[in-house]
């Protein structure tokens, strides 16, 4: 036979690896082809394959974990946006909370700033009358003194008429109330007319005229008391001895003058005016000077 089995030389080294072991008895009878020489065992081989083996099951395994964590992070991620919109959301109610209350603190500050400049009209308007009226009481003082002066030189004490010194016009003026004078204009505009009176042509002219009559019955006839007057803003009448205000050219500003800046120039440039209020008063300094604004 030319392919004949020998016994191995090298059974001892190779008998669990060589490829003629006889697996049926109990020792190995290895056995190779005459020709053949043995084929070596490549151990390096056999290590960097277990190797590989091990890295790629290794390997493996940190994907599947890095896999997992990034599973893990994307949840966190999408659970992040859901914290961050809400936060967004609560946020923007917040500034628009901000915002309207912003703008019910402004609107308070208008309103009080609305009641100020009020309360400063009306401080100034009682401040004048009480000017006023401390000057009708110095001016009653003085008339009263006047008279008891004419009493005692022209009028014995034993006269029964020595109490009535103020003269029939003077009497009939002081009888004429403001309600009077203010029906009497509307008579001359054509809005009143007396009861069972009858007038073919009844007159109809404007208030601007209807004063200069009584202006005229005032200052020249004496017929009306002279401190019945007509605001120049609002065309009411009313009296000057219980309030109203006469601006002067050559008059010096008050302390409310002061306070809402009304200065000299100004009183001296407007040419003079009656009014009834201070509200009026705001409106005449307007009306003169309309880049002017109240302080």
């Amino acid at each position: 036979m030319t392919n004949k089995r020998q016994k191995c030389k090298n059974a001892r080294e190779c008998r669990m690896s060589c490829r003629f072991r006889d697996g049926k008895t109990s020792s190995p009878r290895c056995y190779e082809p005459a020709d053949d020489p043995p084929t070596p065992i490549d151990l390096v081989a056999i290590r960097r394959a277990v190797a590989e083996k091990q890295v790629g099951i290794v390997t493996s395994l940190v994907v599947e974990k890095l896999c997992d964590e990034i599973d893990l992070l994307r949840n966190r991620s999408a659970i992040a946006s859901g914290i961050l919109q809400a936060a967004s959301e609560q946020r923007d109610d917040l500034l628009n909370q901000r915002d309207a209350q912003i703008g019910e603190i402004d609107a308070l500050k208008r309103e009080r700033n609305e009641l100020h400049a009020k309360l400063i009209l009306e401080e100034g308007d009682h401040q004048r009358r009480r000017e006023m009226l401390r000057d009708c009481r110095e001016e009653r003082d003085e008339l009263h003194a006047k008279l008891t002066t004419a009493k005692r030189l022209f009028w014995p004490d034993d006269d029964p008429d020595a109490e009535d010194l103020i003269p029939d016009g003077d009497r009939v003026k002081a009888e004429i109330t403001l309600e009077e004078v203010e029906q009497f204009m509307s008579l001359l505009t054509g809005e009143y007319l007396p009861d069972r009176w009858t007038l073919d042509n009844v007159p109809k002219i404007t208030r601007r005229e209807a004063f200069t009559v009584v202006y005229y019955l005032q200052e020249c006839l004496g017929v009306l008391p002279d401190h019945y007057e007509q605001c120049n803003i609002c065309g009411e009448m009313y009296d000057t001895e219980r309030g109203g205000f006469t601006i002067d050219t050559t008059g010096e500003p008050h302390n409310w003058h002061n306070e809402i800046g009304v200065t000299k120039k100004m009183i001296a440039e407007s040419g003079g005016g009656m009014v009834c209020s201070c509200e009026c008063e705001v409106g005449f300094w307007r009306e003169k000077f309309p880049e002017w604004r109240p302080t």
